[in-house]
Parts: C-alpha cells; sequence; structure tokens
C-alpha cells in the first residue's frame, strides 16, 4: 500500500520505541508489511479502498468478487474480512 505525506521527505517514529518505521521519500511511502500499514492508515491518505464510507450494497459486492461469504453477516463483520482481504 502506498502512503501519502503533504511533506515531501518525513520521518515517523515509534511513539514507544522511538524508532524510524516509515520514510517517505517525495511524499510517498510503500509498504506491504500489515502491521505497520494499520498503524499508518489512520494517520496518511494511502491508495486502498476506504470500506467504512461504501453503504452495505457496495461491500457486498467488492465481497461476492473476492470469494468472501456475505450471506447473514454483519456490515462490521464484513468490513473487516474485506479488510482482512486486501492484506
Amino acid at each position: 500500500m502506498i502512503f501519502y505525506s503533504v511533506e515531501k521527505n518525513l520521518v515517523v517514529n515509534s511513539s514507544k520505541t522511538k524508532k524510524i518505521i516509515a520514510r517517505f521519500k517525495d511524499g510517498k511511502f510503500e509498504t506491504k508489511d500489515p502491521i505497520l500499514i494499520t498503524k499508518l492508515k489512520p494517520h496518511f491518505k494511502n491508495d486502498g479502498i476506504d470500506y467504512k464510507s461504501l453503504n452495505y450494497w457496495k461491500m457486498r459486492e467488492l465481497a461476492e468478487k473476492k470469494g468472501i461469504n456475505y450471506h447473514k453477516i454483519k456490515k462490521a463483520d464484513l468490513i473487516k474480512a474485506l479488510e482482512e482481504s486486501d492484506k
């Protein structure tokens, strides 16, 4: 997933360990680490889909395309399943 920043060369440090976890070059940072994605997703714009903003029927269509069982499932559980399928 690609994250975008307003600042061109931003460095993101961990609040616990004080080590660098992300280094943006020209306002972009790309990673495939699922733990890092969950940490950065609420704070930076990204190229992924924001499933919470979609309505239930759109999410069902996406779930069907990805082969996720969507019958008798709550919206919150469907969001979680779709986010896990992106990882």
